[in-house]
């Protein structure tokens, strides 16, 4: 008998979110500076059909309350949702956002922007990022022009 195995794959997702941040796991991305409170984990990377210069990531954050990102950039277009908790995201050229549990948010490509729990209890969010292939999924903003 030949049998193919499916998954459900936001349902498998979730649960690898769920894991990592129940766990406590966190890394940042290197060269990026640590900041309190903040944990990011990259959960799952996978080619963008089609479309051999660029990958997708799925990366499991957590932030303490009180907590908050490092000001970053992506090289490529980022897109997340709010899975416990509500979030500011700060983002250049735009009014503070708040995003709560259910909702979701998104940077174009080289959007200088920041999370921060400003709220009591963690936040846990799942974000997803479609970069260049081959560069980092995330980078700190470049330096002001002089």
């Amino acid at each position: 008998m030949n049998r193919t195995r499916t998954t459900n794959t936001p349902r498998c997702l979730l649960a690898s979110f769920l894991v990592a941040t129940s766990l406590g796991v966190g890394a940042q991305a290197p060269g990026m500076p640590q900041t309190p409170g903040f944990q990011s984990k990259p959960i799952q990377s996978a080619p963008v059909s089609g479309d051999d210069s660029k990958e997708m990531h799925a990366i499991a954050v957590s932030i303490a309350p009180g907590g908050y990102s490092p000001a970053h950039v992506h090289p490529g277009d980022c897109l997340g949702t709010v899975i416990e908790g509500t979030v500011d995201l700060v983002a250049d050229g735009k009014e503070t956002r708040r995003v709560g549990p259910g909702e979701a948010f998104s940077n174009p490509r080289g959007t200088v922007h920041q999370f921060r729990n400003s709220g009591e209890v963690p936040v846990r969010m799942l974000t997803f990022v479609v970069v260049d292939k081959g560069k980092p999924r995330v980078m700190p903003p470049p330096e002001p022009a002089k």
